[in-house]
């Protein structure tokens, strides 16, 4: 399903995303997945997990293409002109049945980047589901006037104060088919210290 800027598919669908330029703009495309910029060859390039990377003569036109999608293939994909300074993307979510989160694994340790805010990376695999939020075992209200945020795309935005401090543990759940799957990331240090 694709709407607007965004698209849902299954696990095992295909994923092909095409970029081309228009006739007046003679300058080369890129692509980047999650930030990360692609490097296309003219030659399609495939790999063993059913990737192919493909570019026309001086990149006028560049497709990305995946055969069979897994959860981790989620993630925004983006056409940009440098020269012009253009670029279109689109986030896609992968569902799987096997885990409603997108993210690393559970239990990770990491530093608070900035003193301003926390970024709680909870990001699911449907934009459908129903993310709670957890400082510790007391469940957190999501809501921007109490200074939290969430994004289906990028997970949960803190800008309380009150939940800036190290050490602490946020935990994210999502309730599926009266199954629960759970994420925790621990907060241990500010970097800056």
């Amino acid at each position: 399903m694709i709407s607007g800027d965004t698209a849902v598919i299954n696990e095992g669908d295909h994923l092909m995303c095409r970029c081309s330029d228009d006739e007046y703009h003679l300058s080369p495309l890129s692509m980047k997945m999650d930030y990360v910029v692609v490097n296309f060859a003219l030659e399609p390039t495939r790999l063993d997990d059913g990737l192919i990377y493909e570019a026309s003569s001086h990149n006028r036109a560049i497709t990305f293409e995946k055969k069979k999608v897994i959860y981790g293939d989620a993630g925004l994909y983006t056409c940009t002109n440098e020269k012009y300074n253009d670029e279109a993307s689109i986030y896609v979510w992968v569902k799987t049945k096997i885990r409603a989160f997108v993210t690393r694994k559970s239990n990770e340790t990491m530093g608070i980047a900035y003193r301003s805010h926390i970024k709680v990376p909870c990001v699911p695999t449907s934009p459908c589901f129903d993310v709670k939020l957890f400082q510790g075992s007391q469940e957190v209200a999501v809501d921007e006037t109490n200074g939290i945020s969430f994004d289906a795309r990028e997970g949960f935005t803190i800008t309380n104060p009150s939940y800036i401090h190290v050490p602490t543990e946020f935990s994210c759940k999502i309730i599926v088919n009266e199954r629960t799957d759970s994420w925790t990331l621990k907060y241990t240090k500010f970097n800056d210290e």
